[in-house]
């Protein structure tokens, strides 16, 4: 979900089985242009990660899973679905990451 959202909107109207997500990032991914058009989602895949970072956008990321996150205010975590707390992590690690002033 978490990279999904880096790519796409996503609804909490109703659950999201995982395949369908595969799917959903397959084709976001294929829509990206030429370069992506034959990508074939993979579990396991480590370039997914580099693309991703390449195509999307995480602060965008970020604002999608907190709205996500909002509309399943209230539920269990188990079903909370389509929801991901990620970005909890990814905005806690990017304030150490400034504290620290490194540099990649």
């Amino acid at each position: 979900m978490w990279l999904l959202l880096h790519l796409e909107k996503v609804e909490a109207s109703s659950p999201i089985p995982r395949q369908e997500i595969y799917a959903r990032l397959e084709s976001a991914i294929q829509k990206q242009g030429s370069k992506y058009t034959s990508f074939v989602y993979e579990h396991g895949n480590k370039n997914i990660i580099e693309i991703i970072a390449e195509i999307g956008n995480e602060a965008h990321a970020i604002e999608k899973a907190e709205k996500l996150l909002e509309a399943q205010e209230g539920k269990k975590p188990i079903e909370a679905n389509p929801s991901t707390k990620v970005h909890l992590l990814v905005k806690e690690l990017r304030e150490w990451i400034a504290y620290y002033g490194y540099k990649p």
